[in-house]
């Protein structure tokens, strides 16, 4: 099973950037399943801020990061 990462960026009120994660998958009935896991506060906009945001939250949950792929 290959899960996608979804993710999107806003500022909230408090003008600290935050990250939206979802993760996206095909379950065994072949259906697209798309839980909403989690509102991550990024330092910054870019890539590698988002990175060290997805591998905290990775860790976290014990996820493996082996067979996630993105999609932008």
């Amino acid at each position: 099973m290959h899960f996608f990462s979804l993710d999107d960026k806003s500022r909230d009120i408090s003008t600290k950037e935050q990250m939206i994660v979802v993760l996206r998958y095909v379950n065994n009935s072949r259906q697209v399943i798309e839980p909403f896991i989690s509102i991550e506060q990024v330092v910054s906009t870019i890539a590698q801020s988002f990175k060290e945001a997805i591998d905290r939250l990775f860790s976290r949950h014990g996820l493996s990061m082996y067979k996630l792929q993105g999609q932008g």
